[in-house]
């Protein structure tokens, strides 16, 4: 951290001698701070992931849409296409799976499906949408039954859930009892940790003037000014 020279307040007041001098440098700084509303990250912010939370609900699944026919290669029969969950309780909203099933390959004649999904709505109350991939997904058979692992696929978090870092779960749904399934899992979220200020004496003018003459850094102001605008 640059050490702050008590003549920066005398020259707040000659705003009109720093401008002269370096209009086009006054200018940038301006700009800088109209850009600081659209920034989500600054140099001096750290990360840490937060606690793991259980999430778990019930959903109900719409009938299929088949994209085609079933097909069959290398005496395999297996058919493609999408589905729509509506969930409840700890997710709130909606998932569009996309599947491939193998069909009566499985145990007890069951379908061996793969797959993905994205959800659109909130998780906890944080909303957005994810995408996660669908694994060791069985369905149907003589057991009439149908359950999932499901995983995020990192980074792909918008809104609220950019900072999920973990999500995972079971989908299960007693076929013969009808639409109807459960979902139970883990998140987890990242924490953005922000450091005390250390300009907190001085006024958004000031910060230019001080930018202006070298005395701190742009990045230290960006984190200064988002900082403040973090508590508006």
């Amino acid at each position: 951290m640059h050490n702050v020279s008590t003549n920066t307040r005398s020259n707040s007041d000659n705003t009109g001698v720093m401008g002269v001098k370096n209009p086009i440098r006054f200018l940038g700084v301006l700009l800088l701070a109209g850009m600081v509303a659209m920034l989500t990250r600054f140099g001096s912010v750290s990360a840490e992931n937060g606690p793991v939370g259980q999430f778990a609900g019930d959903y109900t699944v719409s009938p299929a849409v088949l994209s085609g026919p079933p097909t069959t290669e290398n005496g395999m029969t297996s058919i493609a296409g999408a589905v729509s969950v509506d969930l409840r309780a700890s997710l709130i909203g909606t998932a569009l799976i996309t599947f491939t099933c193998g069909l009566g390959v499985g145990p007890g004649g069951s379908n061996v499906c793969e797959g993905s999904y994205i959800f659109e709505g909130a998780l906890r109350g944080k909303e957005g949408s994810y995408r996660a991939t669908m694994t060791d997904w069985i369905a149907g058979g003589e057991a009439e039954f149908t359950t999932s692992d499901f995983k995020l696929i990192s980074g792909s978090g918008t809104g609220e859930l950019a900072d999920l870092v973990e999500a995972e779960g079971k989908l299960l749904r007693d076929e013969a009892a009808g639409p109807v399934g459960v979902y139970f899992g883990e998140a987890q979220f990242e924490i953005i940790v922000v450091p005390p200020s250390n300009f907190t004496e001085f006024t958004v003018n000031e910060l230019f003037i001080m930018e202006a003459d070298g005395i701190i850094t742009i990045e230290e102001s960006v984190a200064e000014l988002k900082l403040r605008a973090s508590f508006e």
